[in-house]
């Protein structure tokens, strides 16, 4: 809770230095024959996730140290971490925040009693903590882990050479293929759960800039976020809706050869929303030439119904 990011660096290690030291202890007390109880280090890491993710102050300094000391280097923790991400945009998801909104400012008398919240929704509300606030700092930690290796954990595919090059940081026996073929599966489900959620503007830019090349590889079936681009669209920047349409166009014409029923539905979505911006406002942007250059493409496309 410390406001200096270096305090909260030297936190951010020294927590994780006490994960590893647990499970050295764990590991030495089974190869004595003695019980040692303590938490697994996935909970350890779950736990401080959570805290870094609710607390009142956010250091980009110490997420970008939790990246690249940990996320980066050893797979285990990479997997922990991705997979806390995952789950709890997903929380997030299930909660209809604006019903939420509008039942607070309603009479106590008349106030709806729905199901109870996700614990890690009750967290955020009690800690101040908004959706927008959320998806910034999960985006701020996914951004930073590494792209999957598609080929991980296929026969003849030189695993036993990724297997001997990867590093745990914390071992409790799990072997290390696991972690290596697990984190395709587990960083497209943390994409997909993020951007399920809704997108603060301040977000779209660099995550559309972002997509293409990052993440849309590694996603088994990327027509999945053909949604997002539309959604994208809405925000309200006819820049971030120019920029949207781009991607979506990209999506559909280098990954949607093989459904042609989504193809074609998306794709009238994408030309109604690409006519929707032949108005003068548009033209009259100083990027009106990426415009004009994606209206260019799209009418010289297989696409166009």
């Amino acid at each position: 809770t410390s406001a200096s990011p270096r305090a909260q660096v030297c936190a951010v290690r020294l927590a994780m230095a006490a994960v590893q030291g647990e499970a050295a202890e764990v590991r030495g007390a089974a190869a004595g024959r003695s019980a040692v109880v303590l938490p697994p280090p996935e909970q350890r890491v779950q736990n401080l996730i959570s805290e870094l993710l609710l607390d009142t102050r956010w250091s980009d300094v110490v997420a970008q140290c939790l990246a690249d000391e940990f996320v980066k280097q050893y797979v285990d923790m990479r997997h922990y971490v991705v997979c806390h991400l995952r789950y709890c945009a997903e929380q997030v998801g299930k909660v209809d925040w604006d019903a939420k909104d509008a039942d607070a400012s309603a009479p106590t008398s008349k106030r709806r009693r729905g199901p109870r919240a996700p614990l890690f929704v009750e967290a955020m509300r009690s800690r101040g903590r908004s959706p927008e606030e959320l998806f910034a700092r999960v985006l701020a930690i996914l951004k930073e882990a590494p792209e999957p290796d598609d080929n991980a954990g296929r026969e003849g595919t030189g695993e036993t050479d990724d297997i001997s090059a990867a590093s745990v940081f914390a071992p409790t026996g799990r072997p290390v293929g696991f972690f290596l073929r697990e984190y395709r599966k587990v960083f497209q489900d943390a994409w997909l759960q993020l951007l399920g959620l809704h997108v603060p503007l301040d977000q779209c830019t660099p995550l559309l800039q972002l997509l293409p090349n990052r993440v849309m590889p590694h996603i088994s079936q990327p027509l999945m976020l053909a949604d997002f681009y539309l959604r994208a669209f809405d925000s309200g920047s006819t820049e971030v809706s120019m920029l949207s349409l781009s991607g979506l166009l990209f999506l559909l014409t280098k990954y949607g050869l093989g459904d042609p029923e989504t193809l074609s539905a998306k794709g009238q979505e994408y030309y109604a929303q690409l006519y929707s911006l032949v108005k003068l406002d548009t033209f009259a942007l100083r990027k009106r030439a990426r415009f004009q250059r994606l209206l260019a493409a799209s009418l010289e496309s297989g696409l166009l119904p």
